[in-house]
C-alpha cells in the first residue's frame, strides 16, 4: 500500500500535468476518468478506476474497488479530503489551494 505522502504525490503530479482541470463527466459532475483523459485526485492514486467507477472514495472502499479498497481508516480521511480538494474547485487555482491546504493539514511536501 502506498504511504499518504505517495498518493499526494501522484495526486499533485497528474493534476499539475492536467492544468488543475477538474474532471467532469458529461452532467457536470466529478469522474474518477473522463473520455478526454482527465482524471480527478483519487483517479490519478488508483489509475485502475475505468469510465464507469462511480461514487465516493469511501463508496468504492465500502465495495472492495481498487485502492480504496485497502484504505484503513487514516487512509480514507485522507483520501476524502483529496477527493473533496478536487471536487470543491471552481477553478484551477482554488484546486491548487485546496491541495495545498491538504498538504499542511496532514504534514505533506509538495512534489517538485
Amino acid at each position: 500500500m502506498m504511504t499518504i505522502q505517495e498518493m499526494f504525490s501522484k495526486a499533485v503530479v497528474g493534476l499539475r500535468g492536467q492544468g488543475f482541470e477538474r474532471a467532469l463527466r458529461a452532467d457536470g459532475g466529478c469522474a474518477y476518468l473522463t473520455v478526454d483523459g482527465r482524471r480527478c485526485a483519487w483517479g490519478h492514486v488508483d489509475t485502475d478506476l475505468d469510465l464507469h467507477a462511480d461514487g465516493s472514495v469511501k463508496t468504492l472502499r465500502n465495495i472492495g474497488e481498487g485502492l480504496a479498497g485497502e484504505l484503513d481508516d487514516e487512509g480514507i480521511r485522507f483520501a476524502l479530503d483529496l477527493q473533496n480538494a478536487h471536487d470543491s474547485a471552481h477553478n484551477p487555482e482554488m484546486m491548487e489551494g485546496n491541495l495545498r491546504e491538504v498538504a499542511i493539514q496532514y504534514g505533506l511536501e509538495w512534489p517538485a
